[in-house]
């Protein structure tokens, strides 16, 4: 009965409950001779967040040029693919076509001498269903296979894939809470609800 409760309280969790992260609160120090030290901290995490910035522009500008090249190469392969696949297409469905005569005829065949069969036990009737019946299921795994359709490349998927590996964290925030801490502040991590919160909790 207890295994059945905890388990019903890890679904709950999983469903719906709410969801926290770490947050630091900022304590500067008290000596009024670190505000120097504070500001120097304030402007290196400035300087490197427009660093940062200029990076991941830079990266995804790169990313982007990147991707036309490749859609490109792509487009060029995808279009030589895509005659090849109308091609096979064409014959795929003349090939169906004549295997759907040919187990209509066989189908048909099989009903004709499974009811005579059955109505007059002719044997010679029953020995033909029996070698229709082979005929059909060896037929089955004959049948033609439609050939897939190729994807077309899209520009914006290919870009999106390149730009995932531009930098997002430069460190910025880290670097400046070292700073921070050796001014001479603290920092008093605290638990934050942000998601399915319950009132008052935040």
């Amino acid at each position: 009965m207890r295994k059945v409760f905890w388990l019903a309280f890890l679904f709950l969790l999983g469903c719906g409950g709410p969801k926290y992260v770490v947050r630091y609160r900022y304590l500067p120090p008290v000596d009024p001779g670190a505000r120097k030290c504070l500001k120097e901290c304030e402007r290196k995490f400035q300087a490197c967040e427009k660093r940062c910035q200029k990076e991941q522009e830079d990266c995804r500008r790169r990313a982007r040029q990147e991707a036309v090249k490749l859609y490109q190469e792509m487009l060029k392969t995808y279009r030589q693919e895509l005659r090849a696949y109308r091609e096979r297409s064409r014959l795929y469905h003349r090939e169906l076509t004549l295997w759907n005569d040919e187990y209509r005829r066989l189908y048909e065949d099989y009903l004709f001498f499974k009811k005579a069969c059955q109505e007059e036990e002719d044997e010679r009737a029953c020995r033909r269903r029996r070698e229709l019946e082979r005929h059909l299921e060896a037929l089955e795994h004959e049948k033609p296979l439609k050939p897939r359709e190729p994807r077309e490349p899209r520009l914006e998927d290919i870009s999106r894939k390149l730009a995932a590996s531009c930098k997002k964290d430069c460190g910025c925030q880290k670097a400046y809470d070292n700073c921070f801490l050796s001014c001479g502040g603290k920092l008093i991590p605290e638990k934050f609800c942000v998601e399915n919160c319950p009132e008052g909790s935040k």
